[in-house]
């Protein structure tokens, strides 16, 4: 029997091959067995074996992600004797897999060592593209070297290295800054752009780092067009959208403002348009209670023209320290996340946590009663009401 082949099938499709036996008087199968499948599950011989010869065997595959490529092998034992058979199937590449990866840095919990990992959008292969990652800014006297994880993640350890793969490991050999660029690269033949993103870390620990992250889905799971764009705005800026002041797909490494240091700017990964979808701001650390005017506003603007469910999470100095899920719809133009700032000696967030319909959110604008608010910083609250922290906590509330 000849080599197996499954070409170009739609995820989730079932394809059958028939293998042929024999010369016209098939052949009685005594055993048939898949040996290393991968993925696991991509292939499926018939539950129970011909009783007499026959002159075909049924095999079936069915593809879970996009761009797969899946691979096994087939041994028949026959009354004509034992025959080795290669499988190979591949599935169609789709929209799906021009999502945007999950680009991220993670800790290992050796000293150190981080790892540089692109994570693709559901139902992707993580060997659908190509993932190069590559070292553009460093501390002075670093000489450490990029180490790609060459092995995929669906693969056993006896399966060769796939350059595909999308991990790469990291030593921060010296104390400071360091900058990474991420290029993901689908095949020529997707009709997918390529991917850029930077991500930044600091060597040592950073008391003032700030993460946010925005996900989002439609009612009922599944691909729908859905376009969610996460800001960042700096407190000197006037409005959304503001050059150089406001971290978005629009402007994915703002300057700031002058003064700031690299690791004072943002960096923004990720700009789905298709839900499910994901986005994410980085910024390193924010600047001192001295210098920081006003607190950084996070919001998101939905383009969306269907309902969506987005989640938002806030991290500072690496801890969540909220999260909120909220629906939107079409006429919901903006969601007003949070103001994250300095209060009472540290950094914290202030979640408004509330949609907009006006086309432009102005970032300033009055507090509603009850609002969460930082005490002598904007934005205020409306009038007759001050923000007050009596409490002691570390966010105020607006009240009479």
């Amino acid at each position: 029997p000849p080599l197996v082949r499954f070409e170009d099938v739609a995820v989730g499709d079932l394809a059958a091959a028939a293998i042929p036996l024999g010369c016209g008087g098939g052949l009685r199968v005594q055993q048939a067995t898949l040996l290393d499948v991968s993925p696991p599950d991509a292939f499926h011989l018939p539950d129970a074996l011909p009783a007499g010869p026959v002159d075909l065997l049924r095999l079936t595959y069915r593809p879970r992600l996009v761009a797969e490529r899946a691979r096994a092998v087939l041994v028949l034992a026959t009354d004509a004797g034992d025959f080795t058979i290669p499988v190979a199937g591949n599935s169609r590449w789709s929209d799906a897999a021009c999502r945007h990866w999950d680009v991220e840095i993670i800790g290992t919990g050796i000293d150190g060592v981080i790892r540089l990992d692109a994570t693709p959008p559901p139902g992707v292969a993580p060997t659908a593209a190509q993932v190069l990652w590559e070292v553009v800014e460093r501390p002075e006297g670093s000489v450490s070297a990029l180490t790609e994880d060459f092995q995929s993640i669906l693969q056993g350890d006896e399966v060769p290295d796939d350059p595909a793969t999308p991990g790469a490991w990291f030593f921060l050999d010296v104390g400071g800054l360091y900058t990474f660029d991420c290029t993901v690269k689908p095949p020529a033949g997707a009709d997918c752009p390529p991917q850029n993103s930077r991500l930044r870390v600091q060597a040592c620990p950073c008391p003032d780092d700030v993460r946010v992250r925005l996900t989002w889905s439609v009612a009922g799971g599944g691909e729908a067009p859905a376009d969610l764009d996460l800001h960042l705005l700096h407190p000197s800026a006037a409005a959304f959208g503001a050059p150089g002041l406001d971290c978005s797909p629009a402007d994915l490494d703002p300057r700031w403002i002058a003064g700031t240091t690299a690791l004072e700017r943002p960096a923004h990964s990720g700009d789905d348009a298709t839900a499910p979808g994901f986005e994410r701001v980085q910024l390193p650390r924010a600047e001192g209670v001295d210098t920081l005017a006003g607190p950084y506003r996070v919001a998101v603007e939905n383009r969306s023209a269907v309902p969506v469910m987005a989640t938002a999470q806030i991290f500072v100095t690496e801890r969540l320290v909220w999260t909120g899920t909220r629906a939107l719809g079409p006429a919901d133009r903006w969601w007003d996340v949070a103001a994250v700032g300095w209060h009472r000696g540290e950094l914290v967030a202030a979640a408004f946590d509330r949609p907009v319909a006006d086309a432009d959110l102005d970032p300033w604008a009055p507090l509603p009663a009850s609002s969460a608010c930082l005490p002598d910083q904007p934005p205020a609250c409306a009038e007759g009401f001050t923000c007050r922290d009596d409490d002691g906590a570390l966010v105020g509330r607006c009240r009479r």
